[in-house]
């Protein structure tokens, strides 16, 4: 996306929020402070997307909407993740994963484990990152959710890739593709 219509999202999301303060609705609130955040996660300007993420955990949390508590701690784990800090982006990531089980979100449950998964590998354990994303990949074939399975399926083969597994990574990129190519039949059904 370009830089333009990233700030021309901002202004309107800005505008939203103007709105949403007269009303004082705290989840509404929250979802505007997200998506000002993701922009600023769009644009680079992650301790700028850090703050506005805070802003919506503690909007989230106030509101006593577990569900916006979750996208915003998931939101704020990717932001801290991108900042370099994998240990509190996957604590974040688990809150999020906790309250997306307790609530039955079994799509943003899957969300959740590949985004661990993913952190597990770039922060060097990729066993354990082998691990969540077959298991994942796993759970979200058998409940047909094509998208996270494509992800787990993509992560596990990054992670076999470094251990230098290229026949089995080979093998885990060919399942993806079948998947992404599929991806418009089996949605459907």
């Amino acid at each position: 996306m370009k830089d333009g219509n990233l700030d021309e999202s901002l202004s309107l999301c800005r505008s939203a929020l103007t709105i949403f303060e007269e009303t004082q609705n705290k989840v509404f609130l929250a979802g505007s402070w997200d998506n000002i955040g993701y922009l600023h996660y769009l644009k680079g300007d992650l301790l700028q997307s850090r703050r506005d993420l805070e802003r919506t955990l503690e909007l989230a949390r106030a509101s006593g909407s577990a569900h916006m508590e979750a996208v915003a701690l998931y939101n704020l784990g990717d932001t801290i993740a991108a900042l370099g800090d994998g240990t509190e982006a996957i604590q974040r990531h688990r809150e999020a994963l906790t309250i997306r089980e307790k609530a039955g979100e079994k799509r943003e449950v899957l969300e959740s484990r590949n985004a661990i998964a993913a952190i597990d590998l770039d922060e060097g354990r990729v066993d354990e990152a082998i691990r969540a994303a077959v298991e994942t990949a796993n759970a979200a074939r058998a409940g047909r959710f094509v998208e996270p399975e494509l992800r787990a399926r993509l992560v596990t083969a990054r992670a076999l890739r470094s251990n230098r597994k290229l026949a089995e990574a080979a093998a885990e990129l060919a399942r993806a593709s079948a998947i992404a190519a599929t991806a418009g039949d089996v949605e459907k059904l």
